[in-house]
């Protein structure tokens, strides 16, 4: 009998305790996620008079959105970065080019006894939304070719 009623408030207490504990992780949760919403945004503008959103102008919201989709578009694309491509150079790896363009869209064999492998870079420019392609071939695991892309 006093087994039982130990167990019972031992369980009674961590039911309670749970509870407690619980509400205030998301309390700390809520807070957290409004202070990293207030730092993106300040990041973005630059500026903390910015943290309230009525206060922004047609500038600072095209200056807002400018920042997003370039942002967006190394997160998605990082080789759509033109200076990436100036660092290759003829007789890298493929690993060595995956690890300055990333990888790439396709990866396909070619016909040709001249290419053994072609890297396709192909996606569309976030905020133009201009379709753009970049091609790297190989032959022997050696970068023979690239077409930088027309940004």
């Amino acid at each position: 009998m006093k087994f039982f009623i130990i167990l019972s408030s031992l369980f009674i207490f961590s039911f309670v305790y749970g509870e407690t504990s619980i509400e205030m992780l998301e309390k700390r949760i809520n807070i957290l996620e409004k202070q990293m919403k207030d730092l993106q945004l300040y990041k973005i503008t630059g500026n903390k008079a910015f943290v309230d959103k009525r206060q922004l102008s047609d500038q600072d919201i095209e200056k807002l959105a400018d920042k997003v989709f370039k942002e967006e578009e190394q997160n998605i694309y990082p080789w759509m970065d033109e200076s990436k491509w100036m660092l290759l150079e003829l007789g890298m790896s493929t690993d060595e080019v995956k690890s300055i363009l990333g990888k790439p869209i396709r990866e396909f064999p070619s016909l040709n006894k001249r290419i053994d492998v072609a890297f396709i870079y192909k996606g569309r420019r976030i905020p133009s939304n201009k379709l753009v392609e970049g091609v790297v071939r190989f032959y022997k695991d050696e970068l023979i070719e690239f077409e930088v892309p027309n940004f």
